[in-house]
């Protein structure tokens, strides 16, 4: 997620630049162009304004074009004409002389204002020229006399324009390029935090909440970000010591009173006195006493795997004695529902572990197995190796776990809702106690399974390393 949002913005500031830069390119070029053509019209002008004004009305002539001079050499190798009103040539330098370009006369003489303007022509595909027309008015009767035109190519400034267009267009990727450079470094470097925070967030479970995200820059964003989520852990923290404080009491305060009840309730079935009713009434709370006395240890237990992780006492355990004497102790209740257990023996098979815990864990998942196994069922037990693991494989034949509980089936209290087997009665904590049991000695815990079809818990545990 954090490499896209770089990737975001990173893109969003290559196009905000792209716009910029090809806006500011744009205007640019408009500003040039504009330039380019002022400066090229004041300099037709200025030479036409420089002939005009070498008019001596008295002589009828123009200094400037008399013959001889350096002026008139100059001007015969330039583009310029003088055209009288009835249309008469003064004079006309060789280029006019080709006769390819017409004098304007419609256009001059519609100037009523007798003033000088300007006009374009095209000469070829690419040869653009552009004039500019002076009149030349006599003062007493305000009447034209003739009219100066001086012409030039336009080539210098379409060659100045296409130039700025190739530099522009050969300088964007450049810019492009180095835009997203930048945008990448600046955006790691403002990321950076979060990216470290997400990091540190993400291996934060119920077994760390101590943990705490780096806040490199309190003052900023980001930094009161942090900040504000460390606050909320400390809070969760608390409340999650709370409640294993709790579940402790709980199942402290719980666990003396259902054992005065139930050694009380024993010793009174033994009176022969009572009557049968009232005997076989006790027996049945007895067995809802143990029910309730073994949720209080698995709470008990629960609340102590949320402190006690790292207080394991292992130890080198040979998994496949300890699998056996449980496979042995357990048969009496399979042979009372007369099932088959089976247990694949195999060699000594060595995990670091803690005995009391693994036995649990077994206990657990085998008084599962022979719970939900109908009369005549079958349960089996393997152990193998499998790279540096060991691989414990519980199967039953018995009603199967639906699909949609089995992602929950390790969750607190959680019973697979099934109708057949509903009113089999549990603590909804001994997969729990499991998962964490495997989860303690770096394992892991899985199951296949599907409705009608039974189950096979799988736990694998690492081989002890000499």
């Amino acid at each position: 997620m954090i490499k896209l949002i770089k990737v975001r913005i990173t893109i969003f500031g290559i196009v905000i630049v792209f716009v910029l830069f090809m806006t500011f390119g744009i205007f640019i070029y408009l500003g040039l162009e504009s330039l380019l053509q002022n400066q090229f019209d004041r300099r037709l002008y200025l030479q036409a304004d420089t002939i005009e004004d070498s008019y001596v009305h008295a002589e009828g002539k123009f200094k400037f074009l008399e013959p001889g001079t350096k002026n008139y050499d100059q001007a015969k190798n330039k583009r310029v004409r003088v055209v009288q009103n009835t249309g008469d040539v003064l004079f006309e330098s060789e280029y006019f002389q080709e006769r390819e370009i017409p004098f304007p006369f419609e256009k001059a003489n519609q100037r009523k204002d007798k003033k000088y303007f300007y006009y374009s022509y095209q000469r070829g595909e690419d040869r653009f020229y552009r004039s500019i027309v002076i009149p030349v008015v006599d003062p007493q009767t305000q009447e034209v006399l003739s009219w100066v035109e001086v012409s030039d190519s336009k080539r210098y400034i379409e060659a100045s324009l296409s130039y700025f267009r190739k530099l522009l267009l050969a300088s964007l990727p450049l810019v492009l390029i180095g835009v997203a450079a930048a945008s990448f470094y600046v955006v790691n470097r403002l990321i950076r935090p979060v990216s470290l925070m997400a990091q540190r967030a993400e291996k934060i479970t119920s077994e760390n909440l101590n943990s705490r995200v780096p806040v490199i820059n309190p003052r900023d964003e980001v930094g009161r970000l942090g900040i504000t989520f460390n606050q909320l852990l400390k809070r969760l923290e608390d409340a999650f010591r709370q409640q294993q404080q709790l579940l402790s009491n709980i199942s402290h305060e719980l666990k003396t009173p259902l054992t005065i009840l139930r050694t009380h309730w024993e010793a009174e079935i033994s009176n022969t006195r009572l009557p049968q009713a009232t005997r076989e009434k006790l027996v049945g709370d007895i067995e809802e006493l143990a029910r309730l006395s073994k949720m209080v240890d698995d709470l008990s237990l629960l609340s102590r795997s949320m402190e006690d992780l790292t207080n394991l006492n292992k130890a080198k355990l040979d998994l496949s004695e300890l699998l056996g004497n449980l496979v042995h102790d357990m048969e009496m209740l399979a042979e009372a529902k007369e099932q088959t257990l089976v247990w694949q023996n195999g060699s000594a098979l060595y995990v670091n572990g803690d005995q009391r815990y693994l036995k649990r864990l077994f206990l657990n998942l085998l008084d599962n197995a022979i719970k939900y196994t109908p009369q005549g069922g079958q349960v089996s037990v393997n152990c193998s190796v499998n790279g540096n693991t060991a691989q414990i494989e519980i199967s039953d034949s018995g009603i199967g776990i639906p699909v949609s509980d089995q992602p929950h089936i390790f969750e607190r209290f959680y019973r697979a809702k099934n109708t057949k087997y509903g009113a089999t009665k549990g603590s909804g904590l001994g997969l729990t106690i499991a998962k964490w049991i495997v989860e303690a000695h770096g394992g892991t815990l899985a199951i296949q399974s599907g409705t009608g079809k039974g189950s096979t818990f799988v736990a694998t545990l690492p081989l002890f390393l000499s």
